[in-house]
C-alpha cells in the first residue's frame, strides 16, 4: 500500500498549542505547521471486471467483477444473447468489411491517445494556489499519458519514469506492486505475444476538489474517470471483436505543504477502481491486458452484448453495472 506523507515535525523549542476542542478546524490551524494533523492511511481499491460477448451469436467472451482490497468476489456468472436455434437456418452468411478494430463502434469517434486527455481550468483550492492546482492537474495528465497511452511503456514494461512521478516515499510500494504483477491501477501493460495495433482511443474527464484529512489538513483530490479502448490486429468478423477496454475511476491526493511534511506537487494514489472488457481473464488477473478468448454460450443464455458493449464504452456508466463471468 502506498505511503502517505508524515506529519510535520514540531518547530523548536516548543510544540504549537493544542487545537480547540470545537469540532472541525479553525482558521488558526493553518497559520503554523500542525503536529496533530496526521493524514489518514492511504486507501487503494482495485475492482476487477472482465468481458461480455463481442463475437458471433454462438460465441461469448467471459466477464468478471470483484474487489481486490475490499474482499468482494461475486464468483463466475454467465451471460450472452438470446440464442434461438430456429432463427437464420436458411440465411446466407454476411461478411462485414471492417477497416480496423474500431470501425463501426462508438469508440471510432473517440480521440486517439493523449488528444483525449484534457484538464479543467484550475482555480484556488483551500491550501493551494491556482498555479499549484494547475501544476498538479498537469502532473495527473502526464501520468495518464504515460501509463495508459505510451506504447513503449505498455509493451516494454519500463515503468521507472512513471513511478518517479509519484512522491518519493510511495515509490518503493509501487515498485513492489509492479514486481507482484499488481500494477493495472497505475498503468496498462499489454501481455507478451499480443497483436496490439498501437492505437488507443479514450474518453473521459479529469476533475478536482478540495478534501480534508481527519484532523483538518488541506488536500487537493484529483479524479480521472476514463475508458481506454485498445485495438488489436486480426480478422475482424464483428464490430468491436478486436477491442479491449479498460474503464477506470482513479483519484490522487496532493497534500498541502503548509499542513503536511511534503514537497509541493508530491502525488499519492488514493483510490482506484477499474474493470476490463473483452479481455483474457487469466492474463488480466496476472496484471496484463490481452484480447479475450471466446467461449460457447450456455443454452438458454439471455442478454444483449451489443448493449453491454455500448455501456462499457461510456465513461458515465456506473462502475458496478457489469456482471462477473470470468
Amino acid at each position: 500500500m502506498p505511503a502517505v506523507p508524515a506529519q510535520i515535525a514540531p518547530l523548536p523549542p516548543a510544540l504549537p498549542p493544542a487545537p480547540p476542542t470545537a469540532s472541525g478546524p479553525t482558521p488558526s490551524l493553518f497559520d503554523q505547521p500542525s503536529v496533530w494533523n496526521v493524514p489518514p492511511p492511504a486507501r487503494r481499491r482495485r475492482w476487477w471486471a472482465w468481458t461480455l460477448p463481442l463475437v458471433p451469436i454462438l460465441l461469448l467472451a467471459v466477464c468478471a467483477y470483484g474487489s481486490h482490497v475490499l474482499g468482494r468476489n461475486d464468483g463466475n456468472t454467465g451471460g450472452g444473447r438470446l440464442n434461438n436455434p430456429n432463427i437464420g437456418q436458411n440465411a446466407n452468411p454476411v461478411t462485414l468489411r471492417l477497416a480496423d478494430a474500431f470501425d463501426q463502434t462508438t469508440a471510432a469517434g473517440y480521440p486517439q491517445g493523449m488528444a483525449g486527455i484534457e484538464v479543467p481550468t484550475a482555480t484556488v483550492v483551500p491550501g493551494f494556489t491556482a498555479d499549484e492546482v494547475k501544476a498538479d492537474l498537469e502532473k495527473v495528465r502526464q501520468l495518464l499519458i504515460a501509463g495508459r497511452t505510451d506504447q513503449k511503456l505498455m509493451t516494454g514494461y519500463d515503468v521507472s519514469a512513471l513511478i518517479a512521478m509519484y512522491a518519493k516515499d510511495s515509490r518503493a510500494d509501487l515498485q513492489t506492486d509492479f514486481d507482484k504483477h499488481d500494477f493495472l491501477a497505475y498503468a496498462t501493460l499489454i501481455a507478451k505475444g499480443q497483436s496490439y495495433s498501437g492505437v488507443v482511443r479514450d474518453k473521459g474527464t479529469i476533475t478536482f476538489a478540495a478534501d480534508t484529512g481527519s484532523k483538518g489538513g488541506r488536500i487537493l483530490k484529483v479524479t480521472a474517470n476514463f475508458v481506454w479502448v485498445y485495438g488489436f490486429l486480426g480478422t475482424y468478423k464483428k464490430p468491436g471483436d478486436h477491442l479491449v477496454s479498460l474503464r477506470e475511476q482513479t483519484s490522487w491526493r496532493f497534500y498541502s505543504s503548509k499542513d503536511y511534511d511534503v514537497a509541493s506537487g508530491d502525488m499519492y494514489l488514493y483510490d482506484s477502481e477499474y474493470f476490463g472488457y473483452n479481455i483474457d481473464c487469466d492474463l488480466f488477473k496476472g496484471g496484463y491486458l490481452a484480447l479475450g478468448q471466446p467461449t460457447p454460450t450456455k443454452p438458454g443464455a439471455t442478454g444483449d452484448p451489443d448493449k453491454e458493449f455500448t455501456q462499457v464504452l461510456d465513461p458515465g456508466t456506473s462502475m458496478g453495472s457489469f456482471t462477473n463471468s470470468c
